[in-house]
């Protein structure tokens, strides 16, 4: 996966890799953001 090949390469840091929501059917996608909280972490 592209997503992953860019955590490898440093372009994405692992810990925001599982913020990252993935899918091939746009009803599943839409169903899991629904289901998703916002996290809200200092910078």
């Amino acid at each position: 996966r592209l997503v992953d090949h860019a955590v490898q390469e440093g372009f994405i840091k692992p810990k925001h890799r599982s913020l990252l929501v993935i899918e091939e059917r746009p009803d599943v996608l839409l169903s899991r953001l629904a289901r998703e909280s916002v996290i809200d972490e200092p910078k």
